[in-house]
């Protein structure tokens, strides 16, 4: 599931001039839990593929590294 909430994020960010995405959407569109979610973005900060920076109403702001 979390690689398919990896693609989902890849295809979001690519489709958009900046680098704001909603999960709540996501979730919506996919089905695919929050903790999946939450646990893929963890992980991608962990391992230094992705900056997180939570935005609250705006969305999640995700810049690859």
């Amino acid at each position: 599931m979390e690689k398919k909430a990896f693609c989902l994020i890849q295809e979001k960010i690519n489709n958009k001039d900046n680098n704001l995405v909603s999960i709540s959407e996501m979730i919506k569109e996919t089905n695919i839990s929050r903790p999946v979610f939450r646990s893929l973005l963890s992980k991608m900060e962990k391992y230094n593929i992705a900056e997180i920076e939570n935005k609250g109403v705006k969305g999640t702001y995700i810049r690859f590294l």
